[in-house]
């Protein structure tokens, strides 16, 4: 049997799905829609690297896989809101006529 907890705390499998979900994002042209997921998988990679090593605070809660979800999804909601602003941000110098 699978016990999800072994598998969420590799920081291997963290790295493979980030740099799959990029590399998706990239070539498939998904117009960004899996880049901020990606960008999230990468982030948790660290905090779990982080919590391989006994660096992470202990008030940082990451003791079972559901700790593990409840990160990735905020950081997934707050890499779709940064890349959200900076792409508003680099269409405000073009002034081209014809915006929809």
């Amino acid at each position: 049997m699978w016990d999800l907890n072994y598998f969420v705390f590799l920081t291997e499998i963290w790295v493979i799905l980030a740099i799959a979900l990029i590399l998706a994002d990239l070539f498939f042209g998904m117009n960004y829609i899996l880049l901020p997921v990606g960008i999230a998988c990468l982030a948790v990679a660290g905090l779990v690297f982080l919590k391989n090593h006994d660096i992470l605070p202990q008030f940082v809660a990451l003791d079972h896989w559901r700790h593990v979800g409840y990160w990735f999804a905020g950081l997934s909601v707050i890499a779709v809101v940064v890349l959200r602003i900076y792409a508003r941000s680099s269409t405000k110098d073009n002034e081209d006529i014809n915006q929809y």
